[in-house]
């Protein structure tokens, strides 16, 4: 194809996005239909009840240099404080919650949860290896389901997550 005013031969550049769309269809077309897999925490779901397993795993690798702005070589330097350190640090939270209906639109429900975490490597004021394992989540309640027809109360007692509102 020829440019109107210059004569110049020109390429056709929409030739090649339909080649690009057509190849994108077809890729479409070919991939395998994603089929949402059922939840693989939900342990149990029959008869009112339900059992969910929790997991969350955190990792966190720290440098710092010049901590403290270097306070300690001013103001304590026969403290032998090194400003320049890194460390790692994490954590393994696994838990089980359950809910059981038990009629009138009434629901017992709870969690328990713990969390072990630890450090390798000296951390930000000298201290190292401050694992701990602990109670994150130890909570019973009781609540009703809002139908719009009565007040709805949720009840419990126990440590448990804040949550201001809705909780969203």
């Amino acid at each position: 194809m020829t440019h109107p005013r210059t004569g110049k031969r020109q390429r056709h550049h929409c030739r090649h996005a339909g080649r690009i769309s057509t190849a994108v269809a077809i890729s479409a077309l070919l991939l395998p239909t994603v089929v949402l897999a059922e939840d693989p925490m939900l342990l149990i779901d029959r008869d009112g009840f339900m059992l969910r397993a929790h997991l969350q795993v955190g990792v966190n690798a720290v440098a710092e240099q010049n901590l403290f702005w270097n306070y300690a070589d001013i103001f304590a330097p026969d403290a032998d404080f090194d400003s320049d350190t890194d460390w790692l640090e994490g954590y393994l939270m696994p838990g089980l919650s359950f809910t059981q209906e038990i009629g009138a639109g009434l629901a017992i429900y709870g969690k328990i949860s713990a969390v072990a975490s630890g450090t390798i490597g000296i951390d930000a004021f000298a201290v190292g290896n401050t694992g701990r394992l602990t109670l994150e989540e130890g909570y019973l309640g009781i609540r009703s389901e809002d139908d719009g027809s009565h007040p709805a109360f949720d009840l419990s007692l126990g440590p448990r997550e804040f949550k201001a509102g809705t909780g969203c």
